[in-house]
């Protein structure tokens, strides 16, 4: 789960693995997989980081079904 921020401010956690997609229209549009869409405040290369710094914890904590080497 990573963190995201609301338009109105509101800070909330969503899935990352349901993120179908990320675009910036120029607000930050998060498009998951069951067609919902969500605008944030974070802008594209945040999302990105934030993605990747969760996988790679979930990578060093070793969790089971995940490709850890």
């Amino acid at each position: 789960m990573i963190f995201v921020t609301r338009l109105d401010g509101h800070e909330m956690l969503v899935n990352q693995d349901l993120i179908s997609m990320a675009e910036s229209t120029p607000d930050t549009v998060l498009t998951f997989t069951t067609g919902s869409k969500l605008m944030v405040k974070e802008r594209l290369p945040e999302i990105a980081d934030r993605v990747a710094a969760w996988q790679r914890r979930v990578i060093a904590a070793g969790v089971p079904g995940v490709n850890n080497g």
